[in-house]
């Protein structure tokens, strides 16, 4: 969920798919994601921002990411 909404951040439409049934495995989830010339909103940076803050969490891709996905997140404010 964190992965789909930090690339809904920078851009992408996304699509959160479970492709193995999970009675085999929890490890099922894939994000198909695309490239749109859509910014993003204050309600997607809003959620996030809440979610990261209430678990006291950095996410790695919000890391590698680096200067590319803070310069997006300052864009919005809350």
């Amino acid at each position: 969920s964190l992965r789909a909404s930090v690339l809904r951040i920078m851009g992408y439409h996304t699509e959160v798919i479970e492709f193995v049934s999970a009675e085999h495995t929890t490890k099922n989830v894939m994000i198909r994601a695309f490239k749109t010339p859509k910014t993003c909103n204050d309600i997607v940076v809003a959620e996030y921002r809440r979610f990261v803050d209430f678990w006291g969490i950095t996410p790695a891709i919000q890391i590698m990411l680096g200067e590319r996905f803070e310069k997006c997140l300052k864009k919005y404010s809350e």
